[in-house]
Order: C-alpha cells, then structure tokens, then sequence
C-alpha cells in the first residue's frame, strides 16, 4: 500500500466519518449504521488507489447521510407540539404532561 499524503488523508477522512457512524449505530442499537461505520474505518487498509478510496468513501458517506441509515425514524407527530411564547416561537418542544 503506497503511502502517499493524499491516500492517507482520504482514509483517515472516512475512516473517522465511519467511526461516528459506528458510534451512532451502537447508541442507537441500530445495526446497519454499526455495520456502515465498520466498512468505512476497514476499507481504506485494503484500497492502494486513492481515487478509489475517494469513491468509495463518498458513496458510503451519501448512504449513510442520505441513504436514511443514520437518520432516526420518525417519531408520532402528536408528541410534539409549536406553542407561541410571549417573543419567540417554541419549535418541536416535547410535549410535556
């Protein structure tokens, strides 16, 4: 594996945008951003080209942001409530009883 400025720079770019998946996934309990997270801190190791590393970190990225992986599922909607205050508008406070 050549290790060249740029190559280095690429994987530890998604390497550490795969741990944070890996941590939101292992938060959550949820599966698949865990396993998303694993596969962008692995994959640089086994790439020597940086504009593949480059690609296939980019569309690892887009799935996880994109894709809904690390996006939590939506809540009821009659949780939340906008109530007006006196001088600024309360937005999405949980509803409180």
């Amino acid at each position: 594996m050549p290790w060249s400025g740029p190559n280095l720079f690429a994987g530890l770019l998604f390497s550490s945008i795969g741990f944070v998946g890996f941590i939101y996934g292992k938060r959550m309990s949820a599966w698949k951003p865990m396993f998303l997270g694993l596969a962008l801190m692995a994959y640089p190791y086994f790439i020597e080209d940086t504009i593949t590393i480059c690609a296939i970190g980019l569309a690892g990225t887009g799935r996880a942001f994109l894709g809904s992986s690390l996006i939590p599922p939506q809540t009821d909607p009659r949780r939340f409530r906008v109530g007006l205050g006196p001088d600024r508008l309360n937005i999405l406070r949980p509803d409180v009883r």
